[in-house]
């Protein structure tokens, strides 16, 4: 089994992604913090940020695939995206 990464265009197929995905669907309730890709590039400007809009689509893809809840930090402070995540938490019983 070759190394794969959100880098990789065949990650989501691969045997390693599969496994973490289904072991994240049945042990844990997943929360996707996002943010748009234009702040993402300004936080991350090292050379990772060419990276960016693969990593974007692929975990936006993954979320509607899952039915995952969403926190767009765009705009937010930390204090507001931790309200929303404990919001979620609470929602689903998980607090």
């Amino acid at each position: 089994m070759g190394l794969h990464n959100t880098r990789d265009l065949g990650f989501i197929h691969s045997p390693l992604s599969r496994i973490a995905l289904a072991l994240g669907l049945k042990h844990c309730l997943n929360i996707y913090v996002r943010a748009d890709l234009e702040v993402l590039k300004t936080r991350r400007a090292d050379e990772t940020a060419q990276t960016i809009p693969l990593q974007l689509a692929l975990y936006d893809a993954i979320t509607r695939a899952v039915g995952a809840p969403v926190i767009d930090t765009t705009g937010r402070s930390v204090d507001e995206s931790i309200v929303e995540t404990l919001n979620i938490l609470k929602a689903r019983g998980s607090l």
